[in-house]
């Protein structure tokens, strides 16, 4: 727990210093706020701006879990200090995870940010419907990213071209999950695709704690529903992590560009 933890801090104070993180983090939600605010002012929603501090968040939300599934993992083999991090007493695994809750930690500061400008600046009305339930649901959100960011990890480690796939799977992933929007917006055959995605369903049980509830009964089977792919994520994160123990041991590859 102590090499988890103090590996998270390391990687909080490594993130930051870095000027794309600093600009994720706190240039980009002002943009996408700016930009939903646009979209969304001149709807009839009452409380447009939720959909304004939420999506601006979660779409900088999860352009710090991409990075930090991604990019660290790119940045360690140009250091030429992955080698060391797999060798390491510490389980490989466990590393990986305590990089990607360090980015989670302070990736969740662009809702902040989004608030304090949707809030002050455009003067967007912004209530929560269902706090306390939205407080009990944010942990198992966070956890649900993890989970993605956790399978991207491995991914990425055994892929040479960690790079390309993350500025591949940005934009699409956010789209499809419906982030800045609902899904229902988007064209039939390819709801489906969003329905097998994790981040859809805790993107739909944030915005509906915020704004309301229309059927509990669908609302509690949703929540179901995301507690249990974020296990079958782990599980295949797991699995996959397994694969490339064995592949790395075997061909020694994790230098090789």
């Amino acid at each position: 727990m102590r090499s988890i933890t103090q590996t998270m801090i390391v990687q909080m104070k490594n993130s930051f210093a870095r000027k794309m993180f600093q600009f994720t983090m706190l240039v980009q939600p002002i943009i996408y706020t700016c930009i939903t605010y646009f979209l969304f002012k001149q709807t009839k929603e009452t409380n447009f701006g939720a959909y304004v501090v939420l999506g601006s968040g979660l779409l900088s939300f999860w352009s710090c879990i991409v990075f930090s599934s991604a990019g660290d993992i790119d940045r360690e083999r140009w250091m030429s200090t992955l080698p060391y991090l797999f060798a390491s007493p510490t389980n490989f695994t466990k590393i990986v995870i305590a990089k990607i809750l360090g980015n989670t930690c302070i990736g969740l500061f662009p809702f902040v940010i989004s608030y304090i400008v949707a809030t002050f600046i455009f003067q967007s009305p912004f209530t929560i419907a269902h706090p306390l339930l939205f407080l009990a649901i944010v942990p198992l959100v966070i956890l649900a990213f993890v989970a993605v960011a956790f399978i991207f990890a491995a991914v990425f480690t055994i892929s040479k071209k960690g790079g390309t796939l993350m500025n591949c799977l940005e934009y699409p992933i956010f789209i499809l999950c419906g982030m800045a929007f609902p899904i229902s917006v988007l064209p039939d055959w390819i709801q489906p695709i969003s329905k097998l995605l994790l981040p859809t369903y805790a993107v739909d049980i944030l915005r509906e704690s915020v704004l309301s509830i229309p059927d509990m009964q669908q609302f509690i089977y949703k929540i179901m529903i995301l507690v249990g792919l974020s296990l079958v994520y782990f599980i295949i994160g797991y699995i996959l992590f397994i694969q490339m123990d064995k592949h790395v041991r075997k061909h020694a590859s994790l230098e090789v560009f």
